[in-house]
């Protein structure tokens, strides 16, 4: 995956660390907990400019788990103080020694430009082709303030064009395919050195599949498959979960839920979904536990019943 998912990678690894020390601090109520969690928070947001979705998730993580408002505080102003520290430190090393002339991000493309990518009504928010960026580069000259004006009108043009149902069907397709074949894009990635594939150079496996797409399709049905069978079983254990009034894994839901409801609005590709891969997996295995478990003990009660 090194060569799809950039620095994801790395930054998956400390937002997983900050989310670990989040929940010993909970349980343990200790402040160095609490400061753990907020470095490699911070060290995550620096690597991937996503960790306000990893803060707002603990928070609220934490507020649910009703620890008294003292310790609250203390996470949060912990938190907030640290999170832009390394972006921050990079920038004023940056400019004392003359590499850059101004602070970091001034001049970065603005978040509309990432709105408006995400809305297409045939792309239905990946990749546009680059029109986008020449908007900002080339037609606005990297002129940030400019290039917002354009973006707001543009925004609203296809909005207009595309009307409230075809917008709704947009988001629709853009969450569906996601969280879907979005999570793993088997067909075109690792399954051959040729086009579509995404290897640069032959090997055993992409020589199997090499311009064979019905083997290639086969496989991605049994993942297809997996990915709707693992989403039902844990939808089912979550529901049990809350009917009983438990909420052991609802942090990892929350980030989920986060990461579900940003990418609604910004530009998707598969590996921006990477983060959230650990928390799946953990959801997955815990859900199918507590489903074989209800599952396990209704057989018992069956047989009991019959043969008493």
């Amino acid at each position: 995956m090194n060569n799809l998912v950039y620095n994801d990678i790395v930054s998956c690894f400390f937002f997983l660390v900050s989310v670990y020390f989040a929940i010993k601090y909970v349980k343990k109520h200790t402040i160095k907990y609490a400061l753990l969690s907020s470095i490699c928070l911070s060290i995550g947001n620096f690597l991937r400019s996503v960790g306000i979705i990893f803060l707002l998730a603990i928070i609220i993580y934490i507020i649910i788990s009703r620890l008294n408002l003292r310790k609250i505080i203390h996470f949060i102003l912990l938190a907030v103080v640290i999170i832009n520290i390394p972006f921050n430190a990079t920038s004023f090393i940056l400019q004392k020694k003359g590499v850059i002339k101004e602070p970091l991000g001034i001049s970065s493309a603005p978040a509309l430009m990432w709105v408006n990518m995400s809305i297409g009504k045939d792309t239905f928010g990946y990749w546009d082709g680059g029109e986008s960026y020449k908007i900002y580069l080339s037609d606005c000259k990297g002129n940030k303030e400019a290039s917002e004006k354009v973006f707001k009108e543009k925004i609203k043009q296809k909005v207009k064009e595309m009307g409230i149902l075809g917008f709704t069907e947009m988001y629709f397709k853009k969450s569906l395919w996601l969280w879907t074949e979005g999570t793993y894009q088997c067909l075109y990635y690792g399954m051959s050195h040729t086009q579509p594939g995404g290897y640069s150079y032959e090997i055993p496996v992409s020589k199997f599949f090499v311009e064979n797409l019905k083997r290639r399709e086969y496989i991605n049905w049994i993942l297809y498959a997996t990915n709707y069978l693992i989403n039902i079983v844990i939808l089912i254990a979550l529901i049990m979960s809350i009917r009983k009034n438990k909420y052991k894994f609802s942090l990892f839901v929350i980030i989920i839920l986060g990461f579900i409801g940003f990418y609604l609005l910004w530009e998707t590709k598969p590996r921006y979904i990477y983060l959230c891969y650990p928390y799946l997996i953990l959801l997955s295995y815990a859900s199918l536990r507590k489903v074989f478990s209800c599952f396990e003990s209704i057989v018992k009660n069956k047989f009991s019943e019959k043969f008493n």
